[in-house]
């Protein structure tokens, strides 16, 4: 009014200026009044319609709107700032999709959820395969299904469908096999620190085919030449075996036409060859059932008949016991997810516990992160062998508490579950989950009692376990019954392990964005030749 009132107004806004000048002192606190009699009526009304959050957990949704990642404890505050974020990007019309890491999560998730969303008028929906990039929706899905798709489009056109390289793809002479682009919805991250920091670590592979790295003919002249190298002269063994360089030039000089002519491929074989031969053995490393071969787990001695050897292995180890070599699957083309949320508009996300990693996802991904400044006290016992820790388990298992282990030889008739199993959610959970592996980060604990309606978590390790293989923990298994405050000192070294292998890990997904930009840069530049 002010603006329209102003020299160039006409006269009838100059009255009405003034006349709102004269009356507002009087109609001031009739208003106030009026607003505060229908806030008092509407009270109950608003409560049911709208769920009061504190006001710095409202500065987190809008944080997590605008692109942040929130690091929160409490599942049921994150789920809170998760709803009101998603509400808020909700009303863009590009849309929003919240990507969970645990399977379970999304159908959970588009339940509880249901009943705000239809409130504001807006439609919650699954993301599926046929339109997993809709526009103008709020969907809910698995953030690998994201990565899914992305995949689908490289394997089809095999370039990334950008705008741009969409629009080009007839004047560069290429087919248009995707026709239209999909506008790309913001990404809301249930679980970002799995997400970020521990699925980001590999690569998702698309279109496998089948395909064979060697003939039969070459893998057994290649496990009939091996049989006649000497050890110690031809071949040795560290790790693995490996060719001398007399051995190199032995396995070169040698006259067979059935071998391959390249001497690098004809090293590969040979190599494969030994490694069948001399350090994986039949009844410990696998068995022969029903004419198949099947690999034992080194972890709980079983057979497990859904893994594989790779790079050749495998076929070689199967043509060392007479059976027919299985073809090897080789993907047509892979992408990380840090490549995946490289091209989302927006990203945002809540955590349990970044595991003080945020500096790190900013640099990679540019999103600030929000962390929470509360000291967390973990609950850690050590023992000095694999029988003390048996005995330890079986008295906690008496006491109705959930035995938690990858390696079933600990807890033998205790009824243990496996990790990955107990990170999905027990459907009955006991007061007390005893975790009794080191893991490589503290985030495994903290998933534990999260996901099993917040139960206290007891880390029971043993300095026999198979992590603790360093001299610093040979020196402390030795000291053991004499050294004061040694659970304490136990508890230090296995933080400074942690955080190696958090350096390390922070390393590998470094190494998968170096390696999504070098492919882009790759592919921009096949573009302009």
């Amino acid at each position: 009014m002010a603006q329209r009132a102003g020299p160039a107004a006409g006269a009838l806004d100059k009255q009405g200026r003034k006349l709102w000048v004269r009356v507002w002192p009087v109609a001031r606190p009739l208003a106030i009044v009026g607003l505060a009699l229908r806030g008092r009526q509407t009270r109950k009304a608003r409560a049911a319609m709208i769920r009061k959050l504190p006001y710095i957990d409202r500065l987190r949704a809008l944080a997590v709107s605008r692109g942040w990642i929130v690091e929160l404890p409490d599942p049921a505050r994150r789920e809170a700032v998760l709803e009101l974020a998603a509400l808020i990007l909700s009303q863009h019309r590009r849309g929003v999709t919240i990507a969970t890491s645990h399977p379970g999560d999304a159908e959970r998730l588009a339940v509880a959820m249901e009943a705000p969303f239809s409130r504001m008028g807006r439609t919650l929906e699954p993301l599926d395969d046929a339109a997993a990039f809709p526009d103008g929706r709020t969907t809910v899905g698995q953030l690998r299904r994201i990565a899914h798709d992305r995949l689908r489009d490289r394997i089809l056109i095999d370039e990334p469908a950008t705008p741009l390289r969409l629009a080009t793809r007839q004047l560069r002479g290429k087919p248009m096999t995707v026709p239209t682009q999909r506008r790309d919805p913001a990404v809301l991250l249930v679980d970002a620190d799995r997400a970020l920091l521990d699925d980001a670590r590999s690569a998702i592979a698309g279109g496998a085919a089948l395909d064979h790295i060697f003939a039969p003919a070459e893998g057994r002249r290649a496990l009939a030449l091996a049989n006649k190298l000497e050890q110690g002269i031809d071949w040795t063994v560290e790790k693995q075996p490996s060719l001398s360089a007399i051995g190199r030039v032995r396995v070169s000089e040698v006259d067979d036409t059935e071998l391959p002519v390249e001497i690098a491929r004809r090293v590969f074989l040979v190599t494969l060859a030994l490694t069948a031969l001399h350090q994986l053995r039949k009844g410990h490393d696998y068995v022969i059932e029903d004419g198949a071969l099947t690999i034992i787990d080194p972890r709980t001695g079983e057979p497990d008949p859904g893994q594989t050897w790779t790079s050749g292995v495998q076929q070689m180890v199967e043509l060392r016991n007479g059976l027919r070599p299985t073809p090897v699957r080789r993907s047509r083309a892979q992408i990380g997810l840090g490549e995946v949320l490289d091209k989302v508009p927006l990203l945002g996300g809540v955590a349990a516990d970044l595991d003080g990693a945020g500096r790190e996802l900013h640099l990679l991904y540019g999103t600030p992160v929000w962390t929470s400044q509360r000291p967390r006290k973990s609950c850690r016992i050590f023992v000095r062998t694999n029988a003390a820790l048996v005995k330890f388990l079986e008295r906690q298992a008496k006491d109705g508490a959930t035995i938690v282990t990858d390696r079933p030889e600990l807890a033998s008739g205790l009824g243990p579950v496996r990790r990955e199993a107990a990170e999905q959610g027990l459907s009955n959970p006991t007061e007390l989950i005893v975790l009794a592996d080191a893991t490589e980060s503290r985030r495994t604990a903290i998933t534990l009692s999260q996901r099993n309606a917040r139960v206290q978590v007891l880390e029971c390790l043993s300095l026999d376990d198979p992590a603790f293989s360093g001299w610093r923990w040979r020196v402390l298994r030795w000291l053991w019954p004499v050294l004061p405050w040694r659970n304490f000192r136990a508890s230090r070294l296995l933080e400074h392990q942690r955080r190696k292998i958090g350096k390390a890990a922070a390393r590998q997904r470094a190494s998968q964005k170096d390696a999504a930009t070098r492919r882009r840069r790759l592919l921009a530049f096949a573009s302009r030749v």
